[in-house]
């Protein structure tokens, strides 16, 4: 995955729902007019610690359901807040592929 997919994500989408190891995304459809909208839920998809995703083009929303051993709750959390940094958000973003994925959350 590459870690700036998730500034991209982040972009157009909002929490809808989050509890450990099930994110709810909701997303604004201009979000379909990004280059890169047909290759994100592959690159999601493909996060160390990602169980499945599903979008529902339909409903605008993506259910990411992950392992919360691997990918802690709260980083997922500090991403999509829209309050971190896009800094920050890589930060957290490339610490997601290692073991040291806790040490991301400020």
């Amino acid at each position: 995955m590459n870690p700036k997919d998730l500034l991209v994500l982040r972009q157009y989408a909002t929490v809808a729902h989050h509890i450990p190891g099930r994110l709810r995304l909701v997303f604004n459809p201009a979000i379909q007019k990004h280059p890169s909208f047909s290759s994100l839920r592959e690159s999601v998809g493909m996060l160390a610690g990602v169980k499945a995703t599903r979008v529902n083009i339909m409903a605008k929303t993506m259910v990411l359901e992950y392992h919360p051993e691997i990918i802690p709750f709260a980083v997922l959390q500090d991403i999509f807040a829209h309050q971190s940094s896009d800094e920050h958000v890589l930060h957290c973003a490339l610490q997601l592929v290692s073991p040291a994925a806790q040490r991301c959350v400020q």
